[in-house]
C-alpha cells in the first residue's frame, strides 16, 4: 500500500490542482499537504525490510507495475519528496501561475519517484520521460530573458538521453533469452554476446551521462541553472540529475557489470575530468545559479568515479553522495 501511495499522492496532487480556484494560500496548502503526506511515508519505510508489488498492466510489451523499495530506492524517494517540499515552500507569494506551476512540480515528482520505484525497465523509461515534460515547461514559462533557449537545450539534450534510454531497455528486453521481459529480476541475470552488450552499454552511459551531466555532455545544464526561476533550480539541481546517478547504478552497473569493469578506467577519467572542470569554473562565477550549476557538476564527477570503483564501500558512498548532493 505504500508504494502505491508513493505515487497516488503526487499523481492525485498533479489532477486536483488545475480544478482548484486560483487561491495562492489554498494552493500552497494543498500541495504542501500532499508532499508532506508523501515524505512521512516515505520516512515510515527507511529502515524496513524490502516491499515489492507486481501487478500485470500490458503483457504483450512486458509492460508491468513493478514496484519496490530497498536499500537504494528508499532513502532516495524520501530525498525527492524533502526535495520537492522545499521546492513548493520556496515559491513565491505572488507567483504567477500558481495553479499550473504547482500541479508541474508534482507532475515532477511523480515521475521522479515513479522511477526510483520501478523494478520494471519500460516502466522506469515511462517516469524517466515524465520528468522531462513538466520541468522543461517550468523552464520555458516561468524562466529568465533566455529561457526560450534554455528550454530548448535542455529539451533536445533530454530527447537525445530518453532516445538512449529506449533504444538500450528495448535491447535488454528483446535480447532477454526467458523471453520478451523487462523485469529488472529478469535483466539482473540477462547474458549477452559481447557484440550486443558494447553497443546496449554505450547508449545506457550516454543516456545516463546526458542526465548527470557529465563533461563533455553538460551543455544544457549552465544555462539551464542560471535561468530557471530558484524554485525550478533546486529542483533539477537537487532532484533531476539524481536519476542520472541512480540510473548508471540500477542498469549499467546492475545489468552490465563486465562491461562497467571493462570500461570503468575510461569512466573513472570522466568523472576527474567533470569534476576538475566544474570546480574551476564554480570558483570563477558570480551568478548563484551558474555557481550551483557548475557546483553539482563537479559533484557529479566525484559520484562518476566512485561509481567507476565498484566496489562494495565506492557504492556506498555513491549513495551518500546521492543523498548529500539532493539536500
Amino acid at each position: 500500500m505504500a508504494l502505491l501511495l508513493l505515487l497516488l499522492l503526487p499523481a492525485l496532487g498533479a489532477v486536483l490542482l488545475p480544478l482548484l480556484p486560483e487561491h495562492q494560500g489554498l494552493l500552497r496548502r494543498v500541495s504542501l499537504a500532499t508532499v508532506l503526506l508523501q515524505f512521512v511515508i516515505g520516512l515510515t519505510r527507511l529502515g524496513q525490510a524490502p516491499s515489492e508489488l507486481h501487478q500485470v498492466w500490458l503483457p504483450r510489451i512486458g509492460l508491468s507495475l513493478d514496484l519496490g523499495l530497498d536499500g537504494l530506492s528508499a532513502p532516495l524517494a524520501v530525498l525527492i519528496a524533502l526535495i520537492v517540499l522545499v521546492t513548493v515552500l520556496a515559491t513565491p507569494a505572488d507567483q504567477a501561475r500558481p495553479r499550473l506551476f504547482l500541479s508541474l512540480l508534482l507532475a515532477t515528482d511523480l515521475g521522479l519517484t515513479g522511477a526510483v520505484l520501478a523494478r520494471n525497465a519500460l516502466l522506469f523509461l515511462l517516469a524517466y520521460e515524465l520528468v522531462l515534460i513538466p520541468t522543461t515547461l517550468l523552464l520555458a514559462v516561468w524562466g529568465g530573458p533566455r529561457r526560450a533557449q534554455a528550454a530548448i537545450q535542455y529539451v533536445m539534450y533530454g530527447a537525445v538521453s530518453g532516445l538512449a534510454l529506449l533504444g538500450g531497455v528495448l535491447a535488454l528486453g528483446w535480447l532477454n533469452g526467458d523471453g520478451f521481459s523487462f523485469a529488472f529480476a529478469d535483466l539482473a541475470s540477462l547474458q549477452l554476446p559481447s557484440g550486443s552488450s558494447h553497443w546496449i552499454f554505450a547508449l545506457l552511459v550516454l543516456s545516463f551521462g546526458l542526465k548527470l551531466p557529465v563533461v563533455p555532455l553538460h551543455g544544457w545544464q549552465p544555462l539551464a541553472y542560471g535561468q530557471a526561476s530558484s524554485p525550478v533550480a533546486m529542483l533539477l539541481s537537487g532532484g533531476v540529475s539524481i536519476l542520472g546517478g541512480y540510473g548508471l547504478l540500477r542498469f549499467a552497473i546492475g545489468f552490465l557489470p563486465d562491461e562497467w569493469i571493462l570500461w570503468s578506467p575510461w569512466i573513472a577519467g570522466v568523472g576527474a575530468l567533470t569534476a576538475a572542470y566544474g570546480a574551476l569554473n564554480a570558483i570563477v562565477q558570480s551568478d548563484i545559479r551558474r555557481l550551483v550549476a557548475y557546483g553539482s557538476l563537479g559533484h557529479m564527477g566525484l559520484l562518476v568515479v566512485a561509481l567507476a570503483s565498484a566496489t562494495p564501500l565506492s557504492l556506498q558512498g555513491v549513495v551518500a553522495q546521492l543523498l548529500a548532493h539532493g539536500m
